[in-house]
């Protein structure tokens, strides 16, 4: 209807122009009307047929009709007299009529202003119209990515559906990602509960070293999980990576490498793209810095070119800790990492803290307890199946508990320790066989706790840091965490396990870390959901503070916990789908970008809902100048000068028709 209604304004105006000067003017005939004309014969006047005839529409119409009538003498000077004074009153009242209708007609500026203003918003909407249509109705097929993550405790699967997105080429990371395996949680090899969704098999793969079997049932059900989520035109596109953490780490590099090699073998199985390359275990660093890219892509803090500062991550792993910032200057040494995304640049420090993870803090807890004792003369020992096994008194424990433990890092002579020097044997390199027997004493659980922090306890150093005056998980070397961050993944545990807040404060930790203490290991069990290292929750509420406060000098307002599905993996998804785009056609483009919002003031609105309302508009625009050009024309329309006024008796004349 309002294209009907455009179209009935453009003819209008296109006759306007386009219409030759009528001939029914103003202008009085040059010829005068004759004087002289047959006898008037009022008794053969036939009525009828003269209030028939037509009205002219001009003067000369006039004198040739005047010249075919007979009039009668007396009358014919009077009755001539009296219409031309009628014509010229219609004549002025008409010019006065079309002066008005020349300043509302379409030809006024008004008018043309208004067509040109609605002209100006069809060009608009249509500019839009195909950005959005570009955008959203010719979205790219998706692809996928396959991420193996394998940590200390566990392998896990990440599936990651990914698109280009047409409208943050220039603005911001150009990938849209979702996450397949944060929808549902699966575990094979264990019946313990799950901290967040998630698809793993435990142990770790560096406890299958040498045994190929355990390695293929690690490997193969995440495998067949992902080849179940993913369409099967996508397997032949899809890559797939195997990236090993912390665990494989500590593993001496001939035994890593055949753990990955078997590995190898597993992945060319199946389907999906698999190179060498991507098998492989990764560095501090690098765990580092794509953790702290999948921090920020969920923020949407990836692009600074708004001037929003970026957040640090805090990534607390089974065995280790990594820690990534952007100063917000330029950076220098061995931590610095330059990271381009897209055409926005960011200056990090990424480092890697080993032996920080909550596994290895506690078990060096347990180290430094053993240490102690060891020293002692008074040794309590206990004897099963005739082997000497040391009793150990842990205060993070409950009372009532006692379970055996596997110190990997205790030698039977901790005099022979690697801090202190000797040669271990390969007979002592496996750890050894303890009974950790619960002695709860919460003051003397902190200080176990911050022991286990400082570094310099478990370095060659022969001073001890100052906790207070330095952040003592740190080396020299290290640069000193700065701004806002986000502690993830064990972090979270922590929180979750004790129904925290992501905004909780250090002192509420330690209170509900003290009273989870101070319950029986028979009501502990009770009190929560079975789920993996149950009893190590009451050293982690004191442990994650000291290593918070004393460990990196961080305060409360500077913390908050993010959740436990942003994992590292993201970040290599992104970084991975980014460099599988061409430079030239994708980030290297230049176009006019349609922009994803626009801002009225305080008024936020979306590329999609500006569109609509500026059809909208311009839909009302048509509407408005219809109407108007209606109301005109029908208000002041253009008249022809009509020759006779209706037959009136007072005239005393009449046409005679031969």
């Amino acid at each position: 209807m309002g294209l009907n209604r455009l179209a009935a304004v453009y003819a209008v105006i296109s006759r306007h122009f386009s219409a030759s000067p009528p001939t029914s003017g103003f202008a009085h005939s040059s010829t005068p009307l004759p004087l002289s004309s047959p006898p008037f014969d009022s008794k053969q006047v036939d009525y009828k047929r003269a209030c028939g005839l037509h009205r002219a529409s001009s003067l000369p119409e006039l004198s040739s009709s005047a010249n075919k009538t007979d009039l009668e003498p007396g009358i014919h000077s009077r009755w001539i007299q009296t219409k031309y004074s009628s014509l010229n009153l219609q004549k002025d009242k008409l010019s006065k009529e079309n002066v008005l209708f020349s300043v509302f007609s379409p030809n006024g500026r008004w008018i043309k202003v208004a067509v040109g203003f609605s002209f100006l918003l069809f060009l608009i909407v249509v500019y839009l119209g195909s950005g959005w249509k570009s955008s959203f109705w010719t979205l790219e097929p998706s692809h996928f990515t396959i991420i193996l993550d394998c940590g200390s405790t566990g392998t896990r699967v990440h599936v990651y559906e990914w698109s280009h997105d047409n409208r943050k080429v220039q603005e911001k990371f150009p990938i849209v990602v979702h996450s397949i395996s944060g929808e549902s949680a699966e575990i094979y090899g264990h019946e313990n509960g799950l901290a967040y969704l998630r698809v793993q098999t435990e142990p770790g793969l560096d406890k299958f070293l040498h045994n190929e079997s355990g390695l293929r049932a690690s490997i193969e059900p995440l495998l067949n999980w992902a080849e179940q989520h993913i369409p099967s035109d996508a397997h032949r596109k899809t890559p797939v990576f195997l990236l090993a953490t912390a665990g494989l780490r500590k593993l001496p590099s001939s035994d890593a490498k055949w753990i990955l090699d078997k590995a190898w073998a597993i992945l060319v199985s199946y389907p999906f793209i698999c190179q060498r390359s991507r098998v492989r275990v990764i560095s501090g660093v690098e765990e580092a810095y794509y953790g702290w890219v999948a921090l920020n892509y969920n923020m949407d803090k990836i692009d600074n070119t708004h001037g929003h500062k970026t957040f640090g991550a805090l990534d607390l792993g089974g065995s280790s800790l990594e820690v990534t910032f952007e100063p917000g200057e330029e950076t220098k040494g061995e931590y610095a990492v330059k990271l381009n995304i897209g055409s926005v640049e960011h200056q990090l420090y990424a480092y890697s803290l080993p032996a920080y993870g909550l596994n290895d803090a506690f078990e060096k807890s347990v180290i430094m307890l053993h240490k102690k004792l060891s020293e002692r003369s008074n040794e309590e020992l206990r004897f099963s199946n005739n082997q000497m096994i040391l009793q150990i008194k842990h205060p993070c424990l409950q009372a009532g508990y006692r379970q055996s433990y596997h110190c990997s890092k205790c030698y039977p002579n901790q005099a022979g320790s690697p801090q202190n020097g000797r040669r271990i044997t390969r007979k002592e390199i496996s750890g050894t066989e303890i009974e950790l027997v619960g002695d709860p004493d919460w003051a003397e659980c902190q200080a176990l706790a911050k022991s286990t922090v400082n570094a310099s306890l478990w370095s060659h150093s022969s001073v001890a840091t100052n906790c207070e005056q330095y952040p003592c998980a740190l080396k020299k070397h290290h640069p000193q965490p700065h701004g806002s961050f986000y502690a993830l993944s064990g972090f979270f545990f922590v929180y979750k396990f004790y129904n925290l807040s992501s905004a909780a404060t250090y002192h509420e930790i330690l209170e509900k870390g003290q009273h989870f203490c101070s319950k029986t290991w028979k009501n502990a069990q009770k009190s929560v959901a079975p789920q993996p290292f149950l009893e190590e929750y009451c050293f982690r509420a004191a442990y994650v503070v000291a290593l918070l406060i004393d460990g990196l000098h961080l305060k409360d307002e500077q913390i908050t916990v993010g959740s436990g599905s942003i994992t590292w993996t993201l970040g290599v998804a992104l970084l991975e789908a980014a460099n599988s785009l061409s430079t030239n056609e994708r980030l290297g483009s230049q176009h006019w970008p349609i922009p994803d919002t626009i801002n009225i003031g305080n008024l936020h609105l979306d590329a999609v809902t500006c569109t609509l309302f500026l059809f909208i508009l311009l839909m009302l625009c048509i509407f408005i100048v219809s109407c108007i050009h209606r109301f005109i024309t029908q208000s002041w329309p253009k008249r022809h000068l009509p020759l006779f006024e209706p037959y009136s008796a007072n005239i005393g004349s009449a046409i005679k028709v031969p």
